[in-house]
This record gives structure tokens, C-alpha cells and sequence, in this order.
């Protein structure tokens, strides 16, 4: 018994550990804002206490359990706004200034919808275009997504980039070939 109260204890303050986190710095899903985790957190804050409830008597309760539930928060609410979008925006100047990527952009001229897809030419043009809206539509949720490993998906360029060469470089063989036939 004495076992279970030290785990429902160390839950608890868990969680607490783990919404103050949150609450400070945020978090890193993809898809849903801070304020939603939050209050996710809390929901587990409210069952730990619960769950002390059940196991404890009254005189018993540890210390922890007397700290303040949170207030359920802003479903929207994102820890550090202004960091995200100015992580967001340097790293959108990142893909931006990446020295070749006008070849890339030119290469959406010339191949089709599956060369695109195969070279991943497609994917880190969608990637810019994806991060520029989410800046200007200040999409929070969004920023942080596609800024997120930014070191990883600028080598997604060059891998793109040595793929157009790879395709270029054969369509020019495929000429020279033609042209020692004629």
C-alpha cells in the first residue's frame, strides 16, 4: 500500500512537472496548439488527485495534492509566439537563400508530377511555399511544424538538387548520343 501511495504521488507531481514545462516552453505537437496539451495535462492533473483520493485518507494526503488545479487555459494559448515566428521566418530566409533554388523552382517547369515527387523537388518547394503561409496567416501550430528540424530539410535540398543533377546530366548524355548518330 505504502508502495502505491509514493507512485500516485510521484504521478501527480509528474504531471505538474509536465504542465509547468509545457506552460513555459511549450511542446512540440505538430498538430495541435499548447493550450490544447495543456489542458490535456490538467485532465490528468484532475485524475492523478483522483486517484489519491481513492488510495489515501484525507489526513494523509501529500503535500502536493494541495496545489492549486489549473485553471483550464485558451485551447489557442502557445508558449513563446514571438520565438516561433522569428525561428519560423529565419528559417524560411534559410530555404530562401539556398544557393540553388532557382534551378529547383525551374525544374517544376520541365518535369513532370512524378520526376518532381521522385527527386523530392516537390516536397521542399511545397515545404517554402507551406512555411510562408503559415507566416503570414500567423499560424502558430504550423510555424513550429515546418521549422522544425530545419538542418535535416536543408539537406532534403541538396538530395533534391543532386536528383535534378542526376536527371539532367542523363537527358544531356541521351543528346550527345542522338547527336553522334546523326
Amino acid at each position: 500500500m505504502e508502495k502505491e501511495k509514493l507512485k500516485l504521488t510521484g504521478i501527480l507531481e509528474e504531471r505538474f512537472q509536465h504542465y509547468d514545462e509545457v506552460l513555459e516552453n511549450g511542446c512540440n505537437d505538430p498538430l495541435w496548439a499548447d493550450g490544447v496539451n495543456l489542458n490535456l495535462i490538467r485532465n490528468h492533473i484532475i485524475i492523478a488527485k483522483r486517484n489519491i483520493e481513492e488510495v489515501f485518507s484525507v489526513e494523509d494526503y501529500p503535500d502536493v495534492y494541495y496545489r492549486m488545479t489549473p485553471k483550464k487555459i485558451d485551447d489557442d494559448y502557445m508558449a513563446k509566439p514571438d520565438k516561433i515566428r522569428e525561428k519560423a521566418k529565419e528559417v524560411l530566409d534559410m530555404f530562401n537563400s539556398y544557393f540553388y533554388l532557382e534551378e529547383l523552382k525551374n525544374a517544376s517547369y520541365y518535369l513532370d508530377k512524378n520526376q518532381l515527387l521522385e527527386t523530392g523537388i516537390g516536397s521542399v518547394l511545397c515545404l517554402i511555399q507551406y512555411l510562408d503561409e503559415a507566416i503570414k496567416e500567423d499560424d502558430l501550430v504550423g510555424m513550429r511544424r515546418l521549422s522544425k528540424n530545419s538542418d535535416y530539410k536543408m539537406k532534403e535540398f541538396e538530395k533534391a538538387y543532386e536528383n535534378l543533377r542526376e536527371i539532367n546530366m542523363e537527358e544531356e548524355r541521351q543528346i550527345s548520343l542522338f547527336e553522334m548518330m546523326m
